[in-house]
């Protein structure tokens, strides 16, 4: 199915004085079009819904977060270098704005999570004598016998000499 034709005013009835309001509409739609026409591979049909959601950028340099480009080192051009310090000195600012935001962490939360951390690796390189001792301590104190055993450790089992009768 073809487009519906819109028919078009000329030139030189749009340079008239009545007709500016007419002739501002027209340039605003044709610059709509030639940048539709630009991004159109680019801009999917959910984008255009949603809308304020996206930035577009024209550089990938701040999506990478890439440092300043030009270089001057020892002053051999001292207008790049104060121009590196601006940028550098900005960099700085956002990053201190950043962990304001986020906040910090409080001494008895990362102490927690310190404690936590040591127990994990603490398990992570136990025998498995100690594995059975830990569950039993964990699992109120009971050997699969019944009996109790909190604070002795499992007895080892020993050879026994066969009696000479």
């Amino acid at each position: 199915m073809s487009k519906r034709y819109v028919p078009k005013l000329s030139k030189n009835l749009l340079e008239m004085k009545f007709m500016k309001r007419s002739k501002e509409k027209v340039e605003i739609q044709k610059s709509e079009n030639e940048r539709e026409l630009m991004y159109d591979k680019g801009v999917t049909e959910s984008m255009k819904k949603i809308g304020g959601q996206f930035v577009t950028e024209p550089s990938y340099g701040p999506c990478e977060e890439l440092i300043f480009g030009r270089m001057s080192f020892r002053g051999a051009n001292p207008e790049i270098e104060r121009l590196m310090k601006d940028a550098e000195i900005a960099r700085e600012e956002k990053f201190t704005k950043e962990v304001e935001e986020k906040g910090t962490i409080s001494a008895m939360e990362m102490a927690d999570r310190y404690a936590t951390l040591i127990e994990t690796m603490g398990k992570k390189f136990m025998t498995k004598r100690q594995r059975s001792v830990s569950e039993r301590r964990k699992h109120g104190g009971l050997k699969q016998t019944g009996t109790s055993n909190t604070d002795t450790p499992p007895r080892k089992k020993r050879f026994l000499k066969p009696d000479d009768d």
